[in-house]
């Protein structure tokens, strides 16, 4: 538990350097087409619930705190979601994180953590309703619990109390580009 505790410290102190990441085991999988990369095989499993962008685990952020939890002991599970990729949260989105849920017994016995960041709460909450008894824990990193009130933030950087926070400018674009769909005239989405 110290070394766990000291390497996490080390690696996501405000003392670290956030170009750099440790190095570790990395292999890719696949589930049902689902892309999934796996850090280390040794340790409590985390699954990791992924925020909306474009690049998955591929984002060096995201990679880099999956390396620094595998560093720290942990066996880290992140799957490329496919709708959350094309920045669009959906139901077939949560049906695509169960299906790699399913799958654990291929990469970890024991009953993950699962760890969201930001919108992957939506595929936290969901998982956590129906397999509860199968998760050790769940954490919530930036996620968000009144959707209406995430979006507004989203497009205007107001919170609930009306005070200003600091925002990323690239959610406006995302959160329109998913009301599209449902604005008069129709308009179709050409997906690539």
């Amino acid at each position: 538990m110290l070394r766990s505790t000291v390497t996490l410290a080390r690696w996501l102190g405000p003392w670290a350097d956030a170009t750099r990441a440790p190095a570790v085991a990395t292999e890719e999988d696949e589930v049902d087409g689902i892309r999934v990369r796996i850090y280390g095989r040794r340790g409590r499993p985390y699954l990791i619930a992924p925020g909306l962008h474009f690049a998955g685990p591929d984002d060096p952020r995201l990679d880099r705190f999956c390396r620094i939890l595998a560093r720290a002991g942990h066996h880290v599970i992140a799957p490329f979601i496919p709708d959350y990729l094309a920045l669009t949260p959906n139901a077939r989105a949560i049906a695509d994180f169960r299906r790699v849920f399913a799958a654990r017994a291929r990469w970890t016995s024991g009953r993950p953590i699962v760890f969201s960041i930001s919108f992957g709460s939506l595929l936290a909450f969901a998982l956590a309703a129906e397999h509860a008894d199968d998760l050790d824990g769940l954490v919530i990193f930036g996620g968000y619990a009144d959707f209406h009130a995430t979006l507004e933030f989203c497009l205007t950087g107001r919170v609930a109390s009306g005070r200003d926070a600091i925002r990323d400018p690239l959610n406006q674009p995302v959160v329109l580009m998913n009301l599209l769909a449902h604005l008069e005239p129709r308009v179709r989405i050409r997906r690539r």
